[in-house]
């Protein structure tokens, strides 16, 4: 495919008839050569009983070699010109070897060359003609598709085949054509060329408004898994970059997390994002998994929904690793009291931000499942603005990066996002730009139907890059753990100052369990203790809604009455003080649910839930997101009205 593969070839006026005829010779000169090489080498070879047997069978080896490069080599292409030239290649071959036995002039060798061959060439000549000449950007091909597309004026230019990917230069009718006409005509690009959407991308050029670069990639090279090669830069820092996956025109996806002055680069934190099934989890771990074959960086993590499910296969190179909520948000206090430490000592130096060789490793914490701990924590927010020139980054997985996951500005300081399939198109732009999404990205159409299919932006990644999709490598948690375990012996531990400024905190980590809430302190000398069982952070930041959310209230409508007190089976669920576990409320909302829909509820909303929320100790905010998460997992059906979700017409909630 090419992009001036979609109308009937037209001979250009202003170019010599000779020049463009000559695409047509090519399959009969090849004919020809084909002919006078079965006679050189018949003359050589075939004739000594000796060298034939030899001749035969190294132009059998050559055929067969030639015949698997064809494949391979057209695989970019749509499937008929991938067979058509292969088949073309291995009849050549054969042809030329029997030739090469008993001589091409006997027959019917003879015959079939003329005969057969000839329709060859013919059908290369038929299919030339029926798609355009490829090269030719001025030509009809283009002309005709451009009218239809609202493009008509532009032009193409510098037609190249880069691996699977076509390219082109578009140049845009000055002065009447602007880069969102260009963007606009995406939709109709993909479907005149017959591939997916997210294979047609328009991407600006900076410097000149009236140019943009057009690729086309008419094969998904990326719809199977790519195996994980193992990490890249094993042993040595963790500035050089990390290998995480494969852009489907063939380039390795690389990400970088600390800054570079001398590449003008800052430090970011990354959000990764996707829905369930996507492989945003198993995305997170290959990248942990690169980070502990490095030299100078500690790793955190903590999940506290699925714990040790998901970092089970890392933990033996965590320096920290918090599987529950109170454990979690301890790791959060200590952060705070490390990060001015760490920024001190780095000023002391005279350094803005961490470096390789600065006398400390980068630290980095994985917050899997973040939601859970960071929705309405004041302590995440002033850590994400003010961890990264310390050497701190944040990783941070969740499936939607909505206000009511993780505070507005919170979200405004993760400066890299990896977006794995999403739901909708609105869910994509709360990872990736606006202009990334123009230019054609759109993890929406694959959702969770191709695991590992994500987007990168990040600094240090060309802009012109961030609308490309990528696969993550897939690997195995026995991979993971052999890979952690064998580099033990390289990985760096939490430096004296920070361990300092965490305190107990940090070296009671290892004795926190759910059944052992210790009283911890941090390294301050003025602090209080911090006790696990309760809330340590400051009072919650009130959500800031989406710029784009618009809120409806009729005045009309009558209040909701007042909820009725229900009695719940799970003693967890008392108001007497105890702490309520995850699961203990996540089983406790479905024990809820089960009764609203026995007692004929045909919809729930947050407002209904509010006796619940005080006896299991969990804020609306955490209510919304179980709502949306047993959306997700189809055991709720949204309404259309925001904030309410109905039964199905069957009870899977309590069969989940």
């Amino acid at each position: 495919m090419t992009p001036t593969a979609t109308s009937p070839h037209t001979l250009h006026p202003h170019r010599p008839i000779g020049r463009q005829l000559i695409p047509y010779a090519t399959p009969w000169v090849l004919l020809v050569t084909l002919g006078v090489t079965a006679v050189i080498i018949h003359g050589a070879w075939g004739v000594d009983p000796a060298a034939a047997p030899w001749a035969v069978l190294g132009l059998s080896s050559t055929t067969a070699s030639l015949t698997v490069l064809a494949y391979h080599a057209a695989r970019a292409r749509a499937n008929i010109t991938q067979w058509h030239a292969t088949l073309t290649v291995a009849t050549a071959g054969s042809w030329l070897t029997v030739a090469l036995i008993t001589g091409p002039t006997q027959r019917p060798l003879l015959d079939l060359l003329i005969l057969g061959g000839g329709s060859v060439a013919l059908s290369w000549n038929l299919r030339k003609s029926l798609r355009g000449d490829g090269t030719d950007t001025s030509s009809g091909g283009w002309e005709n598709l451009a009218e239809k597309v609202k493009l008509a004026g532009s032009r193409l230019q510098q037609t190249k085949i880069d691996g699977p990917a076509v390219k082109s230069k578009l140049m845009l009718d000055r002065g009447r054509q602007t880069m969102t006409d260009a963007q606009a005509a995406i939709p109709h690009l993909a479907s005149a060329y017959g591939v997916p959407p997210n294979s047609v991308r328009i991407t600006p050029n900076l410097d000149h408004a009236d140019q943009a670069d057009l690729t086309i990639v008419p094969r998904n090279p990326l719809k199977t898994s790519i195996n994980w090669p193992g990490p890249t830069h094993a042993g040595s820092s963790v500035a050089a970059p990390l290998h995480i996956g494969t852009y489907d025109d063939g380039a390795s996806a690389h990400l970088w997390l600390p800054g570079d002055d001398a590449a003008a680069r800052n430090a970011t934190h990354l959000l990764v994002m996707g829905m369930t099934g996507s492989g945003k989890s198993e995305g997170a771990l290959v990248l942990v998994a690169e980070l502990l074959t490095r030299r100078d960086v500690v790793v955190w993590a903590a999940d506290a929904v699925k714990g040790s499910q998901t970092l089970g296969a890392i933990s033996a190179g965590l320096d920290w690793a918090a599987t529950t909520r109170p454990h979690a948000t301890a790791m959060l206090q200590a952060l705070r009291s490390i990060v001015p430490a760490r920024t001190d000592w780095l000023g002391q130096r005279g350094l803005k931000q961490w470096h390789q060789g600065c006398g400390i490793p980068l630290l980095v914490v994985l917050l899997e499942e973040a939601p859970e701990i960071i929705s309405e924590s004041a302590t995440f927010v002033r850590l994400a603005q003010q961890s990264r020139s310390a050497g701190v980054i944040l990783i941070v997985s969740m499936q939607r990066a909505t206000f009511t996951n993780i505070p507005t500005d919170a979200r405004a300081q993760l400066g890299a996002a990896l977006c794995f399939g999403v739901r909708d198109d609105t869910d994509a732009t709360f990872a990736l730009g606006r202009g990334v999404i123009d230019a054609g990205a759109s993890p929406a159409i694959w959702g969770n139907r191709i695991p590992g299919l994500a987007y990168l932006e990040a600094p240090g990644i060309p802009e012109e890059r961030w609308p490309i999709p990528l696969r993550v490598f897939k690997t195995t948690s026995h991979q993971i753990e052999t890979v952690v375990g064998e580099h033990s012996h390289i990985r760096a531990t939490l430096d004296p100052v920070s361990c300092a400024a965490a305190g107990d905190t940090y070296t009671q980590r290892h004795n926190t369990t759910p059944d052992n809430p210790i009283t911890l302190k941090t390294g301050k000398a003025n602090d209080t203790a911090i006790g696990l069982a309760e809330n340590i952070d400051k009072p919650p930041i009130p959500p800031q809604p989406e710029p784009e959310l618009t809120i409806n209230i009729d005045p009309s409508q009558p209040l909701e009455p007042p909820e009725i007190d229900l009695q719940f089976a799970n003693p967890s669920t008392s108001t007497q003080g105890q702490q309520v576990t995850h699961e203990q409320a996540t089983q406790a909302l479905r024990q809820y649910l089960i009764q609203l829909r026995s007692d004929g509820a045909q919809s729930v909303s947050p407002a209904q839930l509010a006796t619940l929320r005080t006896r299991i100790g969990r804020s609306r905010t955490w209510i919304s997101r179980q709502l949306t998460q047993l959306v997700d997992d189809g055991l709720l059906e949204p309404t259309g009205q925001a904030g309410t979700y109905s039964f199905p017409a069957t009870d899977r909630v309590g069969a989940a």
